[in-house]
């Protein structure tokens, strides 16, 4: 009946009454079968002092259940990964703060700025990131990749992504 002090990693919430109110003070993942109000008119307030919030499912309010999320980290992000999960209110309203809004298939997202040698300069997405994210001056490659799949179409489109040139070593078996 009061707060909870405690660290939330994923969270899965569904309340008939009343409405769910979260602060966090790093990453969070929205999974399971999501967080959802179903009666009440409730709202859903969700921040985030540090990390990314990642949608793995829906956030859905009923009625005029208002809707906020706040990312309020620096550099940090709401990550999407599928086109599937939705933010929802049958009739609220619906409020995102975040540094960055992406949408990503397959988080984490890694992207950057590129200056080729003829001084072009292009903010694009890497792939090919194995461990932690690319450093600031690294040398990258372009590498022609899957940008996004339509699966109810069943079209695929590409795009130029940089890669690390630096590539992991294969190990031989005896």
């Amino acid at each position: 009946s009061g707060p909870l002090d405690l660290t939330v990693g994923t969270l899965v919430a569904t309340t008939t009454t009343g409405g769910i109110f979260l602060l966090e003070s790093s990453a969070l993942i929205i999974g399971g079968t999501g967080v959802q109000t179903t009666g009440a008119n409730a709202a859903i307030e969700i921040t985030l002092t540090a990390g990314d919030l990642t949608l793995q499912d829906d956030i859905t309010a009923n009625g005029s259940g208002t809707v906020t999320l706040a990312v309020l980290g620096a550099d940090a992000s709401l990550i999407t990964g599928d086109t599937a999960d939705d933010i929802v209110s049958t009739s609220g309203a619906i409020s995102i703060t975040a540094d960055r809004l992406n949408f990503t298939p397959d988080p984490p997202f890694h992207f950057g700025l590129v200056q080729f040698e003829n001084g072009a300069r292009v903010v694009m997405e890497h792939c090919d990131v194995e461990g932690p994210a690319p450093e600031v001056g690294a040398p990258v490659r372009m590498r022609f990749r899957i940008k996004a799949i339509d699966r109810q179409r069943r079209f695929r489109s590409y795009f130029w992504k940089a890669a690390p040139i630096a590539r992991p070593e294969l190990t031989q078996e005896a």
